[in-house]
């Protein structure tokens, strides 16, 4: 019995952080259907570049506040999907104010701020694209199985955008949102 009790002691921490990921990423891989918690998605398109023989070890915390002044946060995980969805956002203007990286298994050890500045906005029942990709290289650098990994955030090119919708229109819920479509205006030139 204390031989028992001792194991799940020593297995706990690691079932939880299977438990969360499960949970994290179900929300991550498929388009929820609209509802009263989801009324907005907000798309984080990721590159990951991953020659090592280990998942990805860091994830990164990305910072936000609404034009209301409420703050928060949330997850991404670089992943094969290439995208991450975040469905719990409110409509409205948001910045995201910056992130910090973070080892996966969850040690507070290792967390690095950066800086990031990009706004955007979310409308009820659209599907809103990031402007911002997160490129994720992760690699080996020695033989005892250590890793090394660089990240930053690139512009997103259309062609970024129609991979990723073409993803998002394999899911069985897309056609129940719209795709936000951010209004651009061009000044017209003064007549002489």
């Amino acid at each position: 019995m204390i031989i028992l009790k001792f194991r799940i002691k020593k297995y706990l921490p690691l079932l939880f952080t299977i438990f969360i990921s499960t949970i994290f990423l179900s929300n991550c891989v498929g388009l929820p259907k609209p509802s009263i918690k989801n009324k907005t998605i907000l798309v984080v398109i990721n590159e990951l570049i991953n020659s090592s023989k280990l998942s990805p070890q860091l994830r990164l915390k990305i910072n936000i506040k609404s034009a209301s002044g409420l703050k928060g946060n949330f997850f991404v995980t670089p992943s094969n999907y290439g995208y991450a969805i975040i469905s719990d956002l409110e409509p409205g203007n948001y910045r995201i104010e910056g992130y910090s990286s973070h080892p996966v298994k969850g040690s507070k050890e290792g967390a690095q701020i950066h800086s990031l500045n990009v706004n955007f906005e979310l409308k009820s029942k659209q599907i809103t694209i990031l402007n911002e990709k997160l490129v994720y290289k992760q690699k080996p650098y020695d033989a005892t199985g250590g890793w090394r990994a660089n990240w930053n955030f690139k512009t997103v090119t259309n062609s970024d955008k129609q991979k990723a919708l073409s993803l998002l229109r394999k899911d069985e819920n897309f056609s129940l949102w719209r795709i936000y479509e951010e209004k651009k205006y061009v000044q017209k030139p003064k007549s002489v």
